[in-house]
């Protein structure tokens, strides 16, 4: 799954590779191009801007379909729901999210059970291995030592090293599910509190719909758009939320050069086109930049392609610890009489 996006553009370049031009186009007239070539009534809720200016940027449509475009010409070059993709299916797979009842995903609480047996795994493992004298010595690997032998060294020095970044990566997984509770150990370990991010709202007249937007209101959006994007401007826009009520701003989510994911924002009135807010998350307090980080830090993307390759290696390593565990187990009960 780490590597799925990149999989999926070289495999279908067609749908998600375009050819770069002087300059993307202004947001209403983005929004207006793709609204004609969509015949039913679908609006568009959240644009997914890419960095990288040979990419398709990806819309997620109010009836939950995604559509990729090409940014500079409107065209629109795919249309899919989300577990259609490669990423979309495997995230679906990993989170358990395949099976729905009723509107509801009963098994996606298995993933973060499985997480927990793993820390716990990873806690007595530690334990059993400090328990014993000359602790340090028994970290050493006899490659001369018989197999059995070199496998239980093996499984315990690898077991120790490793524990505790799996017991981090499987923590970092847990809080996009029991999100209030790891959210009270990063709390307590970081002794700060995480910022709450007030999302401003404005009056909504009779629960008008924003989605019937005519050419004037495009170029209040496109005046919204710039001011919003102004509001901190070393930040790098990633996510654009488009107003579907009168009462919704336009949202932008920005990156800035501390942070290690997009997690600052910009508000603008979509009418008046008037900045509303910012907040700046590079600034954040110690709690909410760990917390921030968790996603990256999750997938191993923080320092380049090589550790991103390890951590798709470290986190397939509970196999062989649950194998070569079973192996030692029952090898042990054979030899007793």
């Amino acid at each position: 799954m780490s590597f799925a996006r990149e999989i999926e553009r070289e495999v279908y370049p067609e749908r998600w590779q375009v050819s770069p031009a002087s300059q993307v186009l202004a947001l209403g007239e983005m929004l207006a191009r793709v609204k004609a070539q969509l015949e039913e009534s679908a609006d568009v809720s959240l644009i997914m801007r890419e960095q990288q200016t040979h990419l398709a940027w990806q819309l997620l449509l109010s009836d939950g379909s995604y559509v990729n475009i090409n940014p500079y010409t409107g065209l629109v070059v795919a249309r899919y729901q989300f577990q259609q993709s490669a990423y979309g299916f495997l995230m679906a797979w990993h989170r358990w999210l395949l099976y729905s009842e009723q509107g509801e995903k009963p098994l996606r609480p298995l993933v973060s059970i499985a997480a927990l047996i793993l820390i716990i795994e990873c806690v007595l493992g530690c334990w059993m291995w400090a328990r014993p004298k000359i602790r340090l010595r028994r970290l050493r690997v006899k490659l001369s030592a018989p197999p059995r032998q070199l496998f239980y060294q093996l499984h315990s020095v690898f077991g120790v090293l490793l524990a505790l970044p799996l017991a981090l990566i499987a923590f970092s997984g847990m809080s996009f599910y029991w999100e209030q509770s790891t959210a009270t150990v990063v709390e307590f370990l970081t002794l700060s509190q995480r910022d709450t991010v007030k999302h401003p709202s404005l009056p909504e007249p009779n629960g008008v719909r924003a989605a019937a937007l005519t050419s004037p209101d495009l170029k209040q959006l496109d005046l919204a758009y710039e001011n919003a994007s102004q509001a901190l401007p070393a930040g790098e826009v990633h996510r654009i939320y488009i107003p579907l009520t009168a009462g919704e701003p336009l949202k932008l989510r920005l990156k800035l050069p501390g942070e290690s994911h997009p997690y600052s924002w910009a508000w603008a009135d979509a009418s008046a086109g008037k900045l509303l807010d910012s907040y700046d998350a590079s600034q954040a307090s110690r709690a909410s930049q760990v917390w921030n980080f968790r996603y990256r830090f999750h997938i191993g993307d923080f320092f380049g392609l090589p550790l991103r390759i390890f951590w798709v290696v470290l986190s397939l390593l509970p196999l062989l610890f649950l194998a070569s565990g079973f192996f030692l187990f029952f090898n042990r009960r054979k030899r007793k009489p």
